[in-house]
């Protein structure tokens, strides 16, 4: 399981590097190859953060990507499937009841 605690130092950790290095003068070619490094970094340690599935029009899709699982009736599929992570952009997710109110959120 993903210690949360620590995830979310390593992501504050890139975000200010990004923000240190895009306050610098670029010298070379590498200040642009470590930028896009970091953000790439950024991104990947973003989707390791567990995130609820959204409910759109009675369907499942992914709150990262927003591709479309299914209906909301094939949850239980899903579920015992046991796909923590999304299978088109790897987005890692939580499967536990969510309420329809939260449509949107």
């Amino acid at each position: 399981m993903i210690n949360k605690e620590r995830l979310q130092l390593s992501i504050q950790t890139v975000k200010e590097n990004i923000t240190i290095l895009e306050s610098q003068e670029p010298e070379d070619a590498g200040y642009y190859l470590q930028l896009e490094h970091e953000k790439m970094v950024l991104d990947a340690l973003e989707k390791q953060m567990p995130k609820h599935y959204e409910l759109w029009n009675g369907q499942c899709c992914c709150p990262n990507c927003k591709k479309i699982f299914g209906s909301s009736l094939q949850l239980e599929l899903l579920r015992y499937w046991d796909m923590p992570y999304c299978k088109f952009c790897g987005q890692a997710l939580i499967w536990k009841d969510y309420s329809t109110e939260k449509v949107g959120e």
